[in-house]
């Protein structure tokens, strides 16, 4: 999601669109961007990373060359993104936002029963759930679970309604590529960045949180995971490999899906990426880091690490 200080239109190419999405990217909140270079095809990439949930004014603007000589923006997937930054409410999510999967895809049927009582909600193993919350679905267990024991507080989500979003970053990105005529790539459809492809391996994860709740020192542990990834993603990310280590830390459904989330990502993302073009991919922050991340990705494919600021010297 990106952010530019006014940027002065060509007269003509855009009738006068100094709109919300260019105030919005002028007080953006950015982590630092990394960059890679292939020298032989001249292909070059800017990799900036985010965390959903910030809105874009939450520190302090870094972004003015971000989108400089951008020939193609990357999105993990952008069916949310408006044209005007502004987010969409939930009646006019588009139809894939809305599929759903039978309850017992991701629950064994005998937890149903738990579940139901834990949630405060009649639930069946034909109960419907969003794809697009799948990734959010052991985390509402365990929190839930800390609610009704008084540990967290009641302002939480739960499974069975549609959470899904992006950073406001990631929005005015989208639009201020879309009002400046720069192609915007997908690298993700709902169901994948969901973890959909991933299903069984969540439905194994649901059963050994569900052993979880009833385990004092291990609901004490994965609260403090939660506190420490919520510090985290409260402050600026300094590097992505940190970014990394404490989503690997987490009981949530993001540790199990990361690695296979980003090989999809980076062989999608090259197959976008033409002899001489320069990419903006902005994703995750979790998914440029470590091992597995898209930078450990790119230097093996013998694309140069390379300073930000020399990347189009």
């Amino acid at each position: 999601m990106r952010r530019i200080r006014y940027i002065i239109l060509l007269a003509g190419l855009l009738p006068c669109v100094t709109s919300h999405a260019e105030e919005l990217l002028a007080t953006a909140a950015v982590p630092p961007q990394v960059c890679y270079r292939d020298f032989i095809h001249d292909r070059k990439v800017t990799l900036q990373g985010v965390i959903h949930t910030t809105s874009v004014d939450l520190h302090e603007p870094v972004v003015e060359k971000l989108f400089n000589q951008v020939s193609v923006v990357m999105f993990e997937n952008t069916s949310l993104f408006p044209d005007d930054g502004i987010f969409k409410k939930l009646e006019t999510f588009p139809d894939e936002y809305r599929k759903v999967v039978r309850l017992n895809r991701v629950v064994d049927e005998k937890h149903i029963p738990r579940l139901s009582k834990l949630f405060n909600i009649a639930l069946t193993r034909d109960s419907p759930v969003f794809i697009s919350t799948i990734s959010n679905f052991v985390a509402s267990i365990i929190v839930k679970r800390l609610q009704n024991d008084g540990l967290v507080a009641q302002s939480i989500t739960n499974p069975w309604k549609n959470l899904i979003g992006a950073s406001n970053v990631e929005a005015v990105a989208y639009a201020y590529a879309r009002q400046h005529q720069i192609p915007v790539r997908d690298l993700e459809s709902v169901g994948e960045s969901s973890g959909l492809p991933e299903i069984y391996e969540i439905k194994d994860q649901v059963d050994r949180t569900m052993e979880c709740i009833d385990d004092a020192k291990c609901l004490q542990d994965w609260n403090a995971r939660r506190l420490s990834i919520a510090d985290h993603i409260s402050s600026p990310i300094k590097s992505y490999d940190d970014t990394y280590r404490v989503v690997m830390n987490s009981h949530d459904t993001l540790r199990i899906t990361l690695a296979p989330r980003n090989q999809r990502m980076f062989k999608k993302m090259m197959s976008f990426l033409q002899d001489g073009a320069h990419a903006l991919v902005i994703v995750g922050a979790a998914h440029i880091g470590g091992p597995s991340g898209l930078g450990a990705k790119l230097a093996y494919e013998k694309f140069i690490r390379t300073p930000c600021d020399k990347l189009l010297l």
